[in-house]
């Protein structure tokens, strides 16, 4: 899987303006960053995205706090729920993500798996003493090493999905426990709402005179219309040809896609005031 840490966006990406006054959007930043900014941090180098626009999705979600949404559907720092979970999981086996990047998943998601004969996880921590000269150290790096590069699929099996998405109810109601977890542990939603923006950047990529970069309305859009569901609202074949402006202006585009393009990609949004230095992270 690529790393997408250095991807380029277009910002402002149109001609629109966010509806975030600068004193608005410099303030919620910072509360995000105060919030959860080192945690964020973190979690996206994991995961390979921007820390930039990890910061800013969760500005725009929940400004940096781990709850549940007005709607009652989606959990945690970023929002997801255990339909997310589920669908990056699938996305982890099918596009060959490592075990040392889906480490974390697994820990926290244990039932939902079957370890193949003969494959190790690697430990969330280094349970050993730093020690160059120890042949035993030396032994230990090499073999941890040699496990952390190896694809989820040669380690594990997803054998149990109905669990990620049962257990304690279904997978949108506040018992589920996985929807619970991302509450109550905020890193938890974290590393699922970044494996979820990168598979969206993955699907967003577009060249402009051989520059490569990422549509932020489409990744909004998947974002927040649930790329995972059978009423994915994902772009068709003409979308694809719209320019950002006519995008955003097409019939029947949701009210709340229509508020967070704008507050992230537009004028004076989070990522303008980003990649303007007026707010630095």
């Amino acid at each position: 899987m690529n790393d997408l840490t250095k991807i380029k966006f277009k910002v402002p990406l149109g001609n629109y303006k966010s509806d975030r006054t600068e004193a608005q959007a410099l303030h919620e930043l910072e509360l995000t960053k105060k919030r959860a900014g080192d945690m964020i941090s973190q979690i996206s180098a994991i995961h390979q995205i921007p820390k930039d626009l990890a910061l800013a999705f969760t500005c725009v979600e929940t400004g940096g706090l781990a709850i549940r949404s007005s709607d009652g559907l989606s959990y945690g720092m970023m929002q997801c729920n255990a339909a997310t979970l589920d669908g990056v999981i699938k996305f982890a086996f099918k596009y060959g993500m490592t075990i040392e990047e889906f480490k974390y998943i697994y820990y926290a998601c244990k039932p939902a798996f079957t370890l193949l004969k003969g494959a190790e996880v690697p430990p969330l921590e280094n349970k050993y003493s730093f020690n160059p000269f120890s042949k035993d150290f030396v032994t230990k790096i090499f073999t941890e090493s040699e496990m952390m590069t190896k694809p989820v699929n040669k380690v594990l099996k997803y054998t149990n999905p109905l669990h990620i998405l049962n257990t304690g109810g279904g997978y949108r109601t506040p018992t589920n426990i996985y929807n619970i977890k991302m509450n109550k542990q905020p890193e938890f939603g974290l590393h699922i709402g970044c494996m979820y923006l990168f598979e969206l950047m993955t699907k967003s990529l577009v060249k402009e005179a051989s520059i490569e970069y990422v549509r932020l309305d489409w990744v909004v859009n998947g974002y927040n219309g649930g790329y995972y569901s059978k009423f994915n609202p994902w772009i068709t074949p003409s979308q694809e040809k719209y320019a950002p402006e006519i995008w955003l202006n097409q019939r029947g585009l949701p009210s709340v896609t229509y508020a967070y393009v704008k507050r992230l990609a537009g004028i004076g949004g989070y990522m303008y005031m980003l990649k303007t230095g007026k707010f630095v992270y």
